[in-house]
């Protein structure tokens, strides 16, 4: 949660303390996991008024949410507010599995539960999206919140842990490392050069000795 909100600390705590996420619906099948995340917001109303003299948006953050078998990726919802506009900022923001702000095709759809109506935000499609504001779209507050003030959002979540370009990489990071890569084979005398990109290194070396053995 961003720490400059602009709002007081007693707010805050009431937010926070009134904030839960829940996750369920957790499935394996053929390297596929899928989840669902549960984001309620019980005093989003009291955030809403309390950054009335706030000049810039807040952005509020669910409770991240990781595979236990596949760690090296983590989710979390994200909402952002400004006192000047009467809708949320909703998107999922995913954090791995290789690095930060690239593109991926994870599978989600994020809508509300508004008194048991469920509002459509957004779902993911066959394009590459980038990871840091997936399914970003712009809702009225309006259509959003349950009689009694609150918000619940819901997010499931869908990836695949198999990687065909990361393991290509990682094939031919392997194949360089232990020079079983042969575009370019050259033998001198008893010593084979398997690898051309280390093919300048070996060579020099090679010389090298001859003109010790020389000298």
């Amino acid at each position: 949660m961003n720490s400059d909100l602009g709002v007081s600390k007693t707010s805050l705590t009431q937010f926070k303390s009134a904030t839960n996420t829940t996750n369920s619906s957790l499935t394996r099948s053929q390297k596929k996991l899928k989840t669902t995340i549960v984001w309620m917001l019980e005093n989003i109303v009291k955030i809403y008024n309390a950054i009335e003299d706030n000049t810039r948006p807040i952005q509020l953050t669910s409770k991240r949410y990781s595979f236990n078998k596949f760690a090296k990726v983590s989710f979390e919802l994200c909402l952002e507010i400004s006192n000047k506009a009467n809708y949320f900022a909703i998107w999922l923001r995913q954090l791995g599995p290789n690095s930060f702000n690239e593109n991926v095709n994870t599978k989600y759809r994020i809508y509300a539960d508004k008194d048991g109506k469920i509002v459509e935000i957004s779902r993911s499609t066959y394009n590459f999206e980038n990871q840091e504001r997936l399914g970003y779209s712009l809702v009225l507050i309006e259509e959003l919140l349950r009689s009694n003030g609150k918000l619940c959002l819901h997010c499931e979540i869908g990836i695949d842990c198999y990687n065909p370009i990361e393991n290509l990489k990682n094939k031919y990071r392997k194949m360089f490392k232990n020079e079983e890569f042969t575009d370019c084979v050259i033998k001198i005398g008893d010593e084979i050069i398997k690898h051309i990109e280390i093919f300048w290194h070996k060579i020099v070396k090679y010389f090298i000795k001859c003109l010790n053995k020389m000298g």
